[in-house]
């Protein structure tokens, strides 16, 4: 299949959302800002100002937490105790505004310590600007699940998707070009994880272009002995609730229980709102997704292969991530409620399901934040699906009642 004709898929896919994005920049200043400068008194520019760092910021955020649950599976029982340690050290440096260089530690107490981020911001002219480095690299709008994301190293974690602390979007090795033109960009993704040899470097170019008050983007990916992929995505807004969509068609498929000369497709639609009274009484947010996913494994004994499912317990073997996402329909939801009736305390719920094998988790949480960096709250989350199905693969369907307390945890 020709290369336009993917293109025009992938458009048809995405296109029926209807666009009511809007980006308002008049009142971005309020108000002219006035300088008085001798004739003879050279001053940098206000963007130059603004761009160059005195020194060398540093920050990061800090999180430690106790918790325990109890399980219940049937007539047993079951109680553990975890403490989590963790948190990331970040270093942004400008010396002059034309080049940056940012490097970003993630640390997870046993776990260990790794560099999520390590880059260097430049440009020629102005015109071109370059990334060179480690970089995370967003090329997905979904909140749950982003098949449009070709790129990363890791995943998004659909149970905390802002915030992936136990399972980090980590991004590869790069050199990002991006050519602005007007309210349009360009991109040109040159990737090198684990390159030995010039001609496996990958390559992957990516526009980003208005359409109406909607955005759309356009990108690919290639890379020698990998199946290369198309992808679409769409942002937009109705009313005040945020609408986006992804698409992606690959030629083959990575994953080693599917067949490799065959046409795959992953596509996912969704929705976010938030909103608060002038009172504050209802603060609420929501977000919700659907997932179709064209990868699935089709020959679902497999998963009842004793030796196959050994195997996935090991992360470090290729089969492991065929026996993740093996479902073809998915769908997330998650509704909060901050400071309800302007009280202290936060309701929220959570649910994530496989609509193939009808397997699934859901929890609800309640917690409290009177006591400034202390921060306790308890819930209680089930999980279900028959054995072999993907949520209860590796345990029994189970309720679990649990109780957590951060303790200082917060920003730098």
């Amino acid at each position: 299949m020709k290369i336009k004709q993917l293109v025009s898929v992938l458009l048809l896919c995405l296109l029926w959302v209807s666009p009511a994005m809007a980006f308002d920049f008049n009142e971005l200043f309020g108000s002219d800002l006035l300088f008085e400068v001798a004739e003879e008194e050279e001053r940098p520019s206000l963007a130059e100002t603004m761009l160059i760092n005195e020194g060398v910021k540093v920050g990061g955020k800090y999180n430690l937490s106790v918790s325990s649950d109890w399980n219940f599976k049937d007539d047993k029982y079951s109680n553990r105790f975890r403490t989590n340690l963790s948190g990331n050290l970040f270093l942004d440096a400008r010396p002059d505004p034309n080049y940056r260089v940012f490097a970003n530690v993630q640390v997870n107490y046993g776990q260990g310590i790794y560099l999520s981020e390590l880059f260097s911001d430049f440009n020629y002219q102005d015109k071109i600007f370059f990334r060179g480095g480690k970089q995370t690299i967003n090329w997905g709008v979904g909140y749950f699940f982003s098949p449009a994301d070709v790129i990363n190293v890791g995943k998004i974690y659909p149970q905390n998707p802002e915030e992936p602390v136990e399972e980090p979007v980590e991004g590869p090795i790069a050199l990002k070009i991006n050519m602005p033109v007007d309210i349009h960009n360009y991109y040109l993704y040159l990737l090198f994880n684990d390159v030995e040899e010039i001609n496996q470097i990958a390559i992957a170019p990516k526009v980003e272009f208005v359409v109406g008050r909607s955005e759309v983007g356009l990108g690919g990916y290639y890379q020698k002995e990998q199946a290369p992929r198309l992808m679409a995505t769409i942002s937009s807004s109705i009313k005040g609730v945020s609408l986006f969509g992804e698409a992606m068609i690959s030629n083959g498929s990575d994953k080693r229980f599917l067949e490799k000369e065959q046409l795959f497709f992953k596509g996912t639609v969704g929705a976010r709102f938030s909103r608060t009274d002038p009172q504050g009484l209802f603060s609420v947010a929501a977000a919700a997704q659907y997932y179709y996913n064209g990868e699935y494994l089709r020959d679902q004994s497999l998963l009842s292969n004793p030796v196959v499912v050994d195997l996935s317990l090991s992360t470090e073997d290729p089969r492991y991530d065929d026996l993740i996402d093996t479902g073809r329909h998915y769908f997330a939801a998650t509704a909060s409620w901050n400071k309800l009736l302007n009280t202290d305390y936060t309701l929220s719920g959570f649910w994530l399901g496989n609509l193939s094998d009808n397997s699934g988790k859901a929890s609800a949480t309640l917690s409290f934040s009177g006591f400034e960096e202390l921060v306790p709250s308890i819930g209680i989350s089930k999980t279900y699906g028959e054995p072999g199905s993907e949520f209860v693969r590796f345990t029994e369907a189970a309720t679990t009642i649990f109780f957590n307390v951060s303790l200082g945890s917060g920003s730098f």
